[in-house]
């Protein structure tokens, strides 16, 4: 008993984030849930899926006409077979993976500061990525994504899983099992949208960058990567078995998408892309429309970005930071 109240002294930060993040995505669900055409379609199919015992090869398919990987209709088989096929499987699904979210948010960023900015004061890490975690957890934009059963909504999850193993590797803190997150992590987001490829741009030279400065863990490296290796080839299995029957159609969809022209890349509109996008999302997730407190945040952000890496140089900090880079141009 008196290790689990410790544990719960300890930890009551996390717990009262995911205890925050839980009521607000679950308040109501099935009255503000989203459902439309593209939910109906899915859910069809899922429908069909357990009761014809038949998998599938193909995912949805997004508003550009490419199509996914069908990860997303195996997640949602265990929902609809537990509900009964009633429609709220899929929210209480996105529910769980938003509530969770919140609470990774907390640990990447208490993984993130513990041994750097507040090394020599541990409470201040827990209290910043409690802020931190909060504002994921209370955010608008997230709880109406947290609700809406979209694949590309399940990309935060995987994402911020994905960059508590990164920061475990780059201090060698690492284990088998955080190599079997990113493989984990790469091949489902790459299915939930194929806009996710800067994941997979930022993972090769993240694992270059540590062949380089860490010559003597090339064996270890080496070792470590058949556990991402295996779990990504027999996630992305369906989906290039498909590939291999039909003669690579996904693949030929997304390099006809890309050379239609709705892609532009002129330098000019590009960095007007990226300003607006960089508004966009710190006016959704901080201002809520109000530009004064939009402008303040982004000021802010930088500040403490610049800050802490003149103060420490922490490489966790410029890895999170190439990362952030790596997707916005991406």
């Amino acid at each position: 008993m008196n290790k689990f109240w410790r544990w719960l002294t300890n930890n009551w930060p996390l717990l009262l984030v995911l205890f925050i993040g839980a009521v607000l995505r679950f308040y109501r669900l099935r009255d503000l849930t989203t459902f439309g055409g593209d939910q109906g379609i899915d859910y069809q199919i899922v429908a069909k899926m357990i009761v014809s015992g038949k998998p599938t090869l193909l995912g949805p398919v997004t508003h550009v006409g490419v199509y996914l990987g069908p990860l997303y209709y195996y997640l949602l088989i265990p929902f609809f077979l537990l509900f009964k096929f009633d429609p709220i499987a899929a929210p209480v699904m996105f529910a769980l993976f938003g509530t969770a979210t919140a609470g990774l948010v907390y640990l990447l960023a208490d993984n993130v500061l513990r041994l750097g900015l507040a090394e020599a004061r541990p409470n201040l890490s827990k209290l910043l990525a409690f802020l931190t975690a909060m504002l994921y957890a209370v955010s608008p934009i997230t709880l109406e994504s947290s609700r809406a059963p979209s694949q590309p909504h399940l990309i935060p999850f995987l994402v911020t899983l994905f960059l508590i193993s990164i920061v475990r590797i780059i201090r060698v803190q690492d284990n088998k099992w955080d190599w079997m997150v990113i493989g984990i992590s790469l091949a489902a987001t790459i299915q939930f949208h194929f806009l996710t490829f800067p994941l997979w741009i930022f993972t090769v030279i993240l694992i270059l960058w540590i062949l380089v400065i860490r010559p003597k863990e090339h064996r270890q490296v080496l070792l470590l990567t058949p556990y991402s290796l295996l779990p990504a080839f027999f996630l992305l299995l369906p989906w290039f078995l498909f590939e291999l029957r039909h003669r690579f159609f996904i693949t030929n969809q997304v390099v006809n998408y890309l050379r239609s022209g709705e892609v532009g890349f002129s330098s000019v509109a590009y960095i007007e892309r990226i300003l607006d996008l960089t508004w966009f999302s710190f006016s959704r997730l901080v201002g809520q429309g109000n530009q004064f407190i939009t402008t303040i945040s982004i000021i802010a952000a930088l500040s403490v970005i610049i800050g802490i890496k003149a103060r420490f140089g922490r490489p966790d900090l410029f890895v999170l930071m190439s990362f952030a880079l790596i997707n916005i141009f991406g």
